[in-house]
């Protein structure tokens, strides 16, 4: 075989090729065959989202989900700890919810339209949230300001002081 590389970008931005390299391609194994043939039994993670809510690990509300993960809590030690009591107890809350079905019938369906939201609030941008924030911190501080009588209110006479003294 005879190959070389193009790197292209998010933006379709493409790197020059790469030198051109020959080979003979070998025979080989990759982690998940060597694993299970050195006598390994266990699966992997079980994403309990995907796998008990919403029946799917590649339903479509995961990727803001797994997005948050990857972006934010994997850079934080609070962040791996909360990754990682979570993928290895998803299996457990699976069980105990096939245990006790009528708990699951109530919990499962909340919790996906929970997790539905979660994830659509993980699409829209950081600066939004920031921004909506700000606006109502302006919001309050201008409703004190109208309690103090400091800023007239839409509708009311201003309260004139009287002059200070000389």
């Amino acid at each position: 075989y005879t190959i070389s590389v193009v790197a292209v970008d998010d933006y379709n931005n493409a790197s020059e090729q790469s030198d051109t390299v020959s080979g003979t391609p070998m025979p080989t194994t990759d982690f998940a065959e060597q694993y299970a043939a050195s006598g390994g039994t266990a699966d992997g993670h079980y994403c309990f989202f995907g796998g008990t809510i919403f029946k799917d690990q590649d339903h479509p509300a995961l990727e803001p989900l797994r997005a948050f993960r990857d972006s934010v809590l994997m850079h934080f030690a609070a962040g791996r700890a909360f990754v990682s009591y979570y993928y290895s107890h998803g299996r457990g809350w699976d069980r105990f919810l096939r245990r006790h079905a009528a708990l699951g019938a109530v919990l499962i369906p909340l919790m996906g339209i929970l997790l539905l939201i979660l994830s659509a609030l993980l699409c829209v941008p950081l600066w939004f949230w920031g921004g909506l924030g700000l606006l109502w911190l302006w919001r309050r501080r201008l409703s004190a300001l109208a309690q103090a009588n400091l800023v007239a209110r839409p509708g009311m006479p201003v309260r004139k002081r009287a002059p200070l003294p000389c």
